[in-house]
């Protein structure tokens, strides 16, 4: 499957936009066979003018070169993503006019299909430079960056890095530079004294440190009169650098469009997230089920929710396990320990799973696999089977809108990108009640346009237990606030999709009461009828028993009396045994999901009934 594929060329003047089209567009064609490549140019001498067409695939607007092409980029995702409604697997490359250039115009004519894959993959690719050593960049560790002349990536990639122009976290720009162009960077400073080097080797010339044998960039020295001219230019250099450094802390790797150069990732695939708050008696099973999986390319961060628990304390407190390490939190609820354990992740992929849970050791490669082959797919569920205190299989079908505004349908370890988990701003952790979270992150996932698949097997083990936050969310007091607080989030979604969420209701609903008349025929004509007869052979059995008894009082029993005293007490205790397990199937019958769900319809059901009869 070709997916949607989407150019964005930032100019300035368009002396040389036809060369950079004519360059471009061929070579992804050819690595995208099919595709049609929609285009928009950004003119960043051209601020303020009207959007024109240059033909029917593509769109020539205007810029405002603020970051040069960072708000150009900026500015032209803006704009296909109102106009063509962009995918999260859509393919989108940015490019500047540079690349028409001749001394990169040999590296785009060689982009082959394997380089295209891995964008579609995950990754960003494009042409990957690297310092001698690692610097520091506002905080952010840095050593390959990504060559922004052109980058390659899928949607769902942008939008966890954007926006392109983005100014540090703490601050802007300029507080890097010093009121005296002779000092230029201020001090103290937010870039590493080894990166500060580099740069002033690369723009100014200077020959500081050996290994670092760089080409002077500027046309001439710095001096007064060039100094607003040359911080322009480290403003855009800033942004380039952070764009690799924010994907290097979100696992994205990079890939050098260049065939001899390796891809620059030491990541795992895949960050299994395990918040624990108390739950020790439980953790060594969640994570041995996770090292037990036949794909091991994974890391696992459990994150210490502020437990209070003894044993959970002493289990942590020197966990050693592979792949694993511990990250400890003052208590803040299982929202932020998940958002702590992504934080502190690098797997391109992302599983939660609960400290008391259990997966299946193929889980994570099948899931791995169904989302390879299908970059549209943003999450993979399962079936799941409940143990503890109940036992049945959970066997949901969809994950669509409809299904998510009235239930939750995929598990909570389900396998996500991280990227679009990062987009959406992670977990929730404003809810009123913890326990459904989860189903806040799937239901916004989706609701934003992003797709999942359940895959109809039973891989994941789900435990359920008193006090947990399930139960509480579920069948509790947690249950109206959390309902009123989904309502008033996503009122827009329940609105456009009220006829598609009764239907959905409907069709479940008449499933539950469907099974839930199968178990009430079952204990009507069977356990019942089983059931008073056996109480009916118990009585004359006692009866039988105690008038034996009382003749044996009177003188001294035959032996066979004897022995029909023993089969008689021999087949009551059988008969008690039998009705206690009889007891307990009804029991459970009437304990199990459909019967629970549907309580207040046949409450109803039986209101109007008793209501007709007095009629």
């Amino acid at each position: 499957m070709t997916p949607g594929v989407f150019l964005v060329l930032v100019e300035h003047g368009q002396a040389r936009e036809r060369a950079a089209l004519g360059l471009l567009i061929p070579a992804l064609q050819r690595v995208f066979p099919g595709a049609n490549v929609r285009t928009v140019v950004v003119d960043n001498a051209r601020a303020g003018e009207p959007d024109r067409a240059i033909d029917r695939t593509c769109d020539r607007v205007s810029g405002d070169n603020t970051l040069h092409e960072f708000s150009g980029w900026d500015r032209g995702l803006a704009w296909l993503d109102a106009r063509c409604e962009l995918k999260p697997e859509s393919i989108v490359v940015l490019a500047n006019d540079t690349v028409a250039r001749a001394d990169k115009r040999g590296w785009v004519q060689s982009l082959t299909a394997d380089r295209a894959r891995a964008a579609a993959d995950g990754a960003l690719v494009g042409w990957v430079e690297e310092y001698p050593r690692e610097v520091e960049i506002f905080g952010l560790p840095l050593r390959h960056f990504i060559d922004t002349s052109l980058v390659i990536a899928q949607r769902r990639t942008f939008a966890a890095l954007g926006p392109f122009a983005r100014r540090p976290a703490d601050g802007t720009f300029d507080d890097v530079f010093a009121d005296d162009w002779h000092h230029f960077f201020r001090e103290p400073s937010p870039l590493s004294e080894n990166y500060r080097v580099y740069l002033r080797t690369y723009f100014f010339g200077e020959r500081i440190d050996s290994d670092f044998d760089q080409r002077w960039y500027a046309h001439e020295s710095i001096a007064g009169h060039n100094f607003d001219a040359f911080k322009a230019k480290l403003r855009c250099v800033f942004c380039e650098h952070l764009l690799s450094a924010r994907a290097r802390q979100l696992g994205i790797p990079l890939v050098d469009i260049r065939q001899h150069q390796p891809v620059i990732a030491a990541h795992p695939r895949v960050s299994v997230i395990i918040p624990c708050y108390n739950l020790g008696a439980y953790l060594d099973e969640a994570v041995e089920s996770v090292l037990a999986q036949t794909c091991q390319d994974f890391e696992i961060v459990i994150v210490d929710d502020g437990s209070i628990d003894p044993g959970t304390q002493a289990l942590l407190a020197d966990y050693q396990r592979p792949k694993t390490r511990v990250i400890r939190i003052a208590h803040a609820g299982v929202s932020e320990a998940r958002n702590v354990a992504i934080a502190h992740s690098t797997g391109a992929y992302l599983c939660a799973l609960d400290a008391d849970d259990r997966l299946e050791p193929t889980y994570l490669e099948k899931a791995l696999r169904v989302l390879g082959q299908d970059p549209s797919l943003t999450f993979v569920s399962c079936w799941a089977r409940l143990f503890g205190d109940e036992a049945w299989d959970w066997q949901p079908e969809r994950c669509d809108l409809p299904a998510l505004l009235c239930e939750d349908t995929v598990c909570t370890a389900a396998l996500v990108r991280r990227d679009a988990v990062l987009a959406v701003g992670g977990f929730d952790t404003q809810i009123p009640i913890q326990g459904a979270e989860d189903w806040e992150l799937w239901l916004t996932l989706v609701e934003r346009g992003y797709r999942g698949v359940i895959l109809r097997e039973v891989l994941f083990n789900y435990r359920r237990r008193p006090g947990s936050l399930s139960t509480v969310s579920w069948y509790g007091s947690g249950h109206v606030p959390l309902t009123n607080y989904r309502l008033a989030r996503h009122s827009e979604s329940y609105r456009a999709h009220l006829s598609g969420v009764l239907l959905y209701q409907d069709t479940e609903t008449a499933g539950y009461l469907r099974r839930n008349d199968e178990l009430e025929r079952y204990i009507g004509t069977e356990l019942e009828p089983f059931v008073a007869a056996q109480h009916e052979e118990l009585a004359r059995l006692c009866a039988r028993l105690s008038a034996a008894t009382t003749t044996a009082d009177a003188g001294a029993p035959a032996a066979e009396d004897s022995a029909k005293n023993d089969a008689a007490i021999s087949r009551i205790t059988e008969l008690e045994a039998t009705l206690h397990m009889v007891a307990a199937e009804a029991l459970a019958l009437r304990s199990s999901m459909s019967w629970r769900v549907t309580a207040p319809l046949r409450d109803v059901y039986g209101w109007w009934l008793r209501r007709r009869g007095q009629a």
